[in-house]
């Protein structure tokens, strides 16, 4: 991993939660060489109601990739 290739994790935090409401469960940091996309944040969020969001981050530039909702409606 080269220096400046992934932004701070508080950096990223910071911008996860001015978007998603709850309490940050889990973290994973990988390298996602499949992809276009370098390194990408895997963020497990739970709000009050006990639903589960994955939200996967670009780590270089804090972009959203994807959010995956556990609720089973």
């Amino acid at each position: 991993m080269n220096e400046g290739e992934i932004l701070p994790l508080d950096e990223i935090l910071k911008n996860i939660t001015k978007n998603f409401y709850g309490r940050v469960i889990s973290i994973n940091l990988k390298d996602n060489e499949k992809g276009l996309f370098g390194w990408v944040y895997d963020i497990m969020i739970i709000d009050n109601n006990n639903n589960v969001k994955q939200i996967r981050v670009d780590a270089g530039t804090s972009t959203v990739l994807s959010v995956i909702s556990g609720e089973d409606n």
